[in-house]
């Protein structure tokens, strides 16, 4: 019998939750249809707030990369796992290529065991 997986609508930790299921190979039942249109439409704007600073920046707090733009990034180099198209947001694009252009960075699938089951996809 799958998990049934609720979350509390300001709460963004279902969706590393769902992401640790998959990976443990654990069946999950995703939220309500009304749900996901609810933080889908909450992750669009976020991404249009992301776009809207980041556009006179190049990092997000300056001209140097910081824990803000490590911790922003976590997510975001995980968009393709979630099915996300990140190019109407330019600005995002580009800092993340920033972030990839640092000394010593690698990318989170490098960083994970194999034997953890990734989508095929970019590899960010």
């Amino acid at each position: 019998m799958p998990t049934i997986l609720y979350c509390h609508r300001e709460s963004g930790h279902s969706y590393k939750v769902a992401l640790a299921l998959t990976l443990m190979n654990v069946p999950f039942e995703p939220a309500a249809e009304a749900l996901e249109s609810y933080w889908t439409g909450r992750m669009q704007a976020d991404l249009d707030r992301l776009y809207e600073v980041l556009n006179d920046r190049t990092f997000l707090a300056g001209n140097a990369p910081t824990i803000a733009d490590i911790s922003c990034c976590g997510y975001l180099f995980w968009a393709d796992q979630a099915d996300v198209d990140l190019a109407p947001w330019p600005a995002v694009v580009a800092r993340l290529d920033r972030i990839r252009s640092q000394p010593r960075w690698r990318a989170p699938y490098d960083l994970i065991e194999d034997r953890f089951p990734i989508r095929p996809g970019i590899r960010t």
